[in-house]
């Protein structure tokens, strides 16, 4: 079974929700810099992560660009670990985070800050989104949503989740896997993987 990917150009769409992914980052961005060690990405990095090539297995017709894609690996000052992968094409994109904490209490805060930014990214790029945790339930904590773009069209999804000192956190748009078998298809080889990551 294939997801359904919206035909309609998503370029305006996708354009929106990077818009908004800016403006949120921005204003942490400089003192980010000043507090981040850049380490080198591995095989076992990556494969925690959703990428273009993952979706596009399922999606009929449609070819990733690694030229598309950009992933980096920080160490912060508090020891955390945090991965960040974004793909960004016509049809597609694509964030997707792993944050490996140092306790679970601080995952729990950056689950908390990731739900809030989560709304407040969709509400900025003025998309709907609608709670479906039957697709996918994943460890200790877990939002799972698939996004409505104009008409009430499903155009993408939103992942989080959090497994001890783990969290995980994708936003999906120009496809939608709204069938269970089809996210938990997608999802669940990575999200195992997941749950036992170190860094």
């Amino acid at each position: 079974m294939r997801a359904r990917r919206e035909r309609r150009s998503n370029a305006k769409l996708i354009a929106l929700i990077v818009a908004a992914v800016v403006v949120g980052l921005v204003g942490l961005g400089a003192a980010y810099v000043f507090v981040t060690f850049e380490l080198p990405v591995e095989a076992r990095d990556r494969a925690v992560l959703l990428t273009a090539s993952d979706v596009a297995d399922w999606l009929e017709g449609y070819a990733a660009d690694p030229s598309g894609e950009s992933l980096t690996k920080h160490r912060l000052l508090d020891r955390s670990v945090e991965l960040t992968y974004e793909y960004d094409d016509e049809e597609i994109y694509i964030s997707c985070e792993v944050n490996v904490e140092t306790s679970n209490r601080d995952a729990k805060a950056v689950y908390l800050g990731a739900r809030a930014g989560l709304a407040l990214m969709m509400s900025s790029a003025e998309l709907q989104t609608e709670k479906r945790p039957k697709l996918l339930e994943f460890g200790d904590e877990c939002l799972c949503e698939v996004i409505r773009g104009d008409g009430g069209y499903t155009v993408g999804n939103l992942f989080l989740c959090r497994v001890d000192n783990r969290v995980f956190d994708l936003t999906l748009v120009g496809a939608c896997f709204a069938e269970p078998a089809q996210l938990q298809g997608l999802l669940l080889p990575i999200l195992q993987r997941f749950a036992v990551y170190e860094p």
